[in-house]
């Protein structure tokens, strides 16, 4: 079911319940969408660039459990 009209809206849940739900939306501006991808962009950059200089540790290699045959 969509919801064409943000505000209240009552469902029937089961035989003889009700409930109420409210509906908010709000848009995000666009300028803080385009400074998150900003950010997480940068952070990889600079956590790529760091794992090269050897500034950062390597993550280990996954062990995987023994296969039962």
């Amino acid at each position: 079911m969509t919801l064409g009209n943000p505000g209240d809206t009552t469902f029937d849940v089961a035989a003889g319940e009700r409930a109420v739900v409210s509906v908010v939306l709000r848009k995000v501006p666009v300028f803080w969408i385009v400074v998150a991808a900003i950010t997480v962009v940068a952070l990889i950059v600079l956590a790529i660039i760091g794992v090269d200089r050897g500034v950062l540790p390597r993550p280990p290699i996954p062990r995987f459990p023994p296969s039962r045959s």
